[in-house]
């Protein structure tokens, strides 16, 4: 028997259906470059964002870092595994201000993040878990205490 996963075959059309489909998911009145980046037309904060993501995506919760309530406009959507070096890349660009990621390295990059904003960048981290995770996690759905605890929002430094 052969398995045959074209899961990454999505990622790798412009634009990247993935994204795409998140994005309709979110329905935010936006400009997106069929890649990474979103420009919003009316500005929100990242706490707004993480918000929404929670909402609108059904994730367990949204690990935040960074700038958290001053209103932006450019947010890159990094949904899948992009690696560390490609998250530095787009930070360095003005217009990455929130970069919504699934995984990263958090000691490398949060601390990127608290530097920025440190130094008065508006830049935020969004690092996103999707329910599955964190029942799995947990032990299921009877995961006690523990698993109603995840359920806040927990800052990520």
């Amino acid at each position: 028997m052969t398995v045959y996963r074209l899961h990454d075959h999505m990622h790798a059309g412009r634009p990247d259906g993935i994204i795409a489909g998140e994005l309709q998911k979110l329905q935010w009145d936006c400009d997106y470059d069929n890649e990474f980046a979103v420009h919003l037309h009316q500005k929100k904060t990242a706490r707004e964002i993480a918000a929404e993501l929670e909402k609108k995506w059904g994730l367990a919760r949204v690990r935040m870092a960074g700038d958290l309530d001053t209103p932006m406009d450019g947010v890159y959507l990094m949904i899948g595994a992009f690696g560390e070096e490609n998250h530095m890349k787009q930070l360095q660009k003005d217009d990455c201000q929130v970069l919504v990621v699934g995984e990263t390295s958090e000691w490398r990059i949060g601390e990127y993040i608290r530097d920025a904003q440190q130094l008065g960048f508006h830049k935020a981290l969004l690092v996103w878990r999707p329910r599955r995770q964190r029942a799995r996690r947990h032990g299921g759905a009877g995961g006690g205490n523990r698993a109603a605890a995840s359920r806040h929002r927990v800052p990520l430094l």
